[in-house]
């Protein structure tokens, strides 16, 4: 039976993150859905974005601002291994207040497939809430394994079923992102090499991920 999916994103903002030196941006395609303006939030400043490119099969959007980046997040193409630590980033929950700041979570990949036995996506038990979705999912040495995307519908699930479902979520593999921004004409740069340490890792995962900010038609 197919679980229903929840997706993570408020009412008004989103996740994205860097993947090039010209201010590409990667988020999903349902944050942008509807949208007549999207404005990216960096260091105190505002810019306004320009989507660029969707792929709604996929649930990924490519936009761009007009910004110099201090730091990018490369997606290798590589997917994530099972049982493998990864940690995701993003803005969630703004409206109750815990700031505006990015926040990150650590789990492992549960499963190679995603809900219904899609193959383009994974599961992961790191934590994800409203807000999250369009966020990266990164490897110990910052390679982009996946985009954060949605997760099991707890109420749902609770209400129809009596189960409590805890850490049950789903990231966009690794080599879909690479795919979906390959067609569309990014230049990457390439992957990191070798390993980071813990304070460089955060380093380039907060300089990295963005807040976005949608006004809906």
């Amino acid at each position: 039976r197919r679980i229903e999916a929840a997706k993570t994103h408020p009412t008004g903002t989103g996740t994205g993150f860097i993947v090039s030196d010209f201010g590409h941006i990667v988020t999903n395609s349902h944050d942008i859905a509807g949208c007549q303006e999207v404005k990216v939030h960096k260091a105190g400043n505002t810019y306004d974005a320009v989507i660029v490119q969707r792929d709604r099969d996929n649930d990924l959007a490519l936009i761009s601002a007009n910004f110099q980046p201090s730091k990018i997040l490369v997606p290798s193409g590589n997917n994530a291994k099972h049982m493998q630590d990864i940690f995701v980033a993003g803005y969630p929950l703004l409206s109750l207040g815990l700031g505006n700041s990015v926040k990150v979570t650590k789990g492992i990949v549960s499963a190679l497939v995603g809900d219904g036995e899609n193959s383009s996506l994974m599961q992961i038990d790191a934590s994800m809430m409203p807000g999250h979705s369009g966020g990266p999912i990164v490897d110990e040495t910052g390679d982009v394994v996946g985009v954060a995307v949605s997760g099991v519908n707890v109420a749902k699930v609770l209400r129809e079923e009596d189960i409590f479902v805890a850490n049950v979520n789903w990231g966009i593999k690794g080599s879909i992102l690479k795919n979906f921004l390959d067609a569309s004409g990014v230049q990457l740069q390439d992957p990191p090499d070798g390993e980071v340490t813990l304070s460089e890792l955060s380093e380039r995962v907060v300089d990295a991920t963005l807040l976005l900010s949608h006004i809906h038609i």
